[in-house]
């Protein structure tokens, strides 16, 4: 039986934590009664938006300081900050 690993250097776990930075954006509205035209926004807001710009933002950071083979890893890693943020936030309304 194989065990789900996440590889914080993978593009796969990019894309899982897009999906979860996008919901960290929906929750809120959910919990504020928003329809799901407005979740759904969000939702594709956050996960499709701000991936491609911490992605930008991180690659433009990191060659800045000559280590840009580590934008996927530290992007991932920012999607998950903000991520826990955004669900912190959802859970303090």
């Amino acid at each position: 039986m194989s065990h789900l690993k996440f590889d914080m250097s993978s593009k796969i776990t990019t894309l899982w934590l897009a999906g979860f930075f996008g919901f960290s954006n929906a929750l809120p509205k959910y919990l504020l009664g928003h329809g799901t035209d407005s979740m759904l926004n969000y939702f594709l807001l956050g996960g499709v938006g701000g991936t491609l710009m911490v992605l930008a933002v991180m690659w433009i950071i990191l060659a800045i300081l000559g280590k840009w083979y580590l934008h996927i890893t530290a992007s991932n890693w920012a999607l998950l900050l903000i991520g826990c943020f955004g669900i912190l936030r959802a859970a303090l309304l």
